[in-house]
């Protein structure tokens, strides 16, 4: 598993196909892939589709699903130990999926409370082999496959902490590659 990680990782030139596909459905897939995960850890997901509802993004559906699942994974993941008593602002374990169109594409946010990224990583984020679990739970190259699925689908992904949690966000586009290269 981890070698095909690997090679997804540095596989170069490989295009892949511009489609439409609906996010709310990559978003419903993903949660319904860790619903049970999150159940049986008590954590809360909460997930807000505002007009992305009717929006269409461009790209690979199942890629983009993996990256979700990929955060919603991480999410679940840095909640560790944590009684809700220990929550930053106490309560419960929760993490909110929510997406809305922007300006600049779709927007869809995943947030957790479960105290945020650590520092000494912050800038290296989605750099391969930059973890902060043990060695027997993550490889260290999930972010970096989202990031770089996220930018071969024409988008960006950023995360940073905010409000004692974690925040990504990611960008997908809503036109097709061949109507913004025109536009451009």
């Amino acid at each position: 598993r981890i070698t095909e990680q690997i090679r997804r990782l540095v596989r170069r030139g490989e295009e892949r196909p511009q489609t439409p596909f609906s996010p709310h459905e990559a978003i419903e897939l993903a949660a319904g892939a860790v619903a049970e995960q999150y159940q049986g850890a008590g954590i809360r997901l909460a997930m807000r589709i505002e007009d992305a509802r009717a929006a269409t993004a461009y790209g690979d559906q199942t890629l983009f699903e993996q990256v979700l699942v990929n955060l919603l994974v991480n999410a679940h993941d840095a909640f560790g130990s944590h009684a809700p008593s220990s929550l930053p602002g106490g309560g419960e374990p929760r993490v909110r999926v929510t997406a809305r169109a922007t300006e600049h594409g779709l927007l869809v946010r995943v947030e957790d409370n479960a105290g945020g990224l650590p520092a000494e990583i912050a800038d290296r984020l989605f750099d391969p082999f930059v973890t902060t679990k043990a060695p027997e739970r993550g490889t260290g190259l999930g972010l970096a496959l989202s990031r770089k699925i996220v930018l071969e689908m024409g988008g960006s992904i950023a995360g940073e902490t905010v409000d004692g949690g974690a925040r990504f966000d990611v960008v997908l586009p809503t036109t097709a590659l061949s109507q913004r290269t025109a536009a451009a």
